[in-house]
């Protein structure tokens, strides 16, 4: 493992960040963070705030070794290749490189212009052939980025995906099955789907059904179909509220709200 100090050219680096806190809730996600950083091979970022009188080339070196000595003791056997230290001006974060991933619950609550993971209370992400990613889909193209994203994560954890969709009843039609009551967009934003994960060689099975909400079907299909992660991203006109944040608020699920970079929007 290699410890360095976030420098100006290492500024665009891909990196799974997580701030560092010293709750159960920070511990939480430092361990998730590691463990998913190792997983995909990225550096794990941890990024700190220090009390501007301790803003020394020395303190800043004894928190790092601190921090360090912390992320060893959490992440036992799921360390990361590299682990990088960002001091926080301000202590929030605005900004991280493209492809980049914060875990954290807080910022995922509401819009931002990167991708947040919100590990719910796990420690660390499920992996293994029993494991899917669950990826709701919709009935416009604008989705497909969002869905090969999802799909792309499952290659790199090996695991499959659900594509999960929730549809109405349409009016004068008497079938009890959801299949026949999907819009034709949202019949070829799924045959599409399948044609992508096809091409990336990842496991994929669509679930159509009905549900009292979008939130509540996506929530009760990730776990009913035992899922590591849900997949998702917010439309350019929703900044808190949408079926992103309703969906958070139901499920114990960890969830990954795509920024609108990595989302095409």
């Amino acid at each position: 493992m290699v410890i360095t100090i976030l420098k100006k050219e290492n500024k665009k680096m891909k990196s799974v960040s997580v701030i560092f806190r010293t709750t159960e809730l920070g511990r939480n996600e430092l361990a998730f963070a590691s463990h998913l950083a190792s997983k995909l091979g990225w550096p794990l970022l941890v990024q700190y705030t220090l009390p501007e009188c301790c803003l020394s080339e020395k303190d800043v070196e004894e928190e790092v070794t601190r921090i360090g000595s912390f992320v060893r003791e959490i992440a036992t056997g799921n360390i990361p290749r590299e682990i990088v230290f960002e001091s926080l001006t301000g202590g929030a974060i605005t900004t991280m490189s493209e492809g980049s991933i914060l875990v954290s619950n807080e910022y995922a609550d509401s819009r931002r212009l990167f991708s947040v993971l919100a590990p719910r209370l796990e420690t660390e992400v499920q992996i293994g052939p029993e494991w899917n990613i669950c990826i709701p889909t919709s009935d416009n193209n604008k989705s497909l980025k969002t869905i090969e994203a999802g799909i792309l994560l499952a290659t790199v954890l090996d695991i499959g995906v659900i594509f999960y969709h929730t549809t109405w009843h349409k009016p004068g039609l008497e079938s009890d099955d959801p299949q026949n009551h999907v819009c034709n967009e949202a019949k070829q934003v799924l045959d599409t789907a399948q044609e992508i994960a096809q091409k990336y060689r990842v496991p994929a099975r669509s679930v159509v059904e009905t549900a009292p909400s979008v939130p509540e079907g996506i929530s009760r299909c990730a776990q009913r179909e035992g899922c590591a992660l849900i997949v998702m991203s917010r439309a350019n006109t929703v900044g808190r509220g949408g079926y992103a944040d309703e969906t958070k608020k139901r499920t114990t699920v960890p969830i990954l709200v795509l920024g609108p970079r990595e989302a095409g929007r």
